[in-house]
């Protein structure tokens, strides 16, 4: 009687789950948001994807390349630099300090460097 009740406790434990993973025939797994199914998560070999609207749009992206988000919240990291821009129209963040203008930080026409002395060329 209690192995009964245990298979039948597991088979409705396991009809639970797949009602909220879907396995589409072009492959991944679909993780489809009970309570408003255009929410959904879809993982494959080449990433995670996140949707709010039924894939009309992708709001999140994770691959082998990096991220891809419209909003990202919290602490990312403790990061030696970032770059912002290309070529000369650029601002940087580095272990220098904060420059602007130019994509060496000696020759940016705006530079803040870690001790807090600025300067301005412009």
């Amino acid at each position: 009687m209690f192995l009964n009740h245990l298979q039948n406790k597991q088979s409705l434990t396991s009809t639970t789950v797949k009602t909220e993973l879907i396995y589409p025939p072009e492959g991944g797994i679909l993780a489809q948001e009970k309570t408003n199914p255009l929410e959904q998560v879809r993982l494959t070999s080449k990433g995670i994807g996140i949707s709010t609207d039924g894939w009309k749009s992708i709001r999140a992206v994770i691959t082998a390349r990096g991220v891809v988000a419209e909003q990202v919240i919290g602490q990312l990291g403790n990061f030696v630099s970032m770059l912002i821009g290309n070529g000369e129209d650029i601002v940087q963040i580095n272990t220098k300090g904060i420059a602007a203008g130019a994509s060496s930080f000696n020759n940016a026409p705006f530079r803040l460097n870690m001790k807090g002395d600025w300067s301005f060329f412009g």
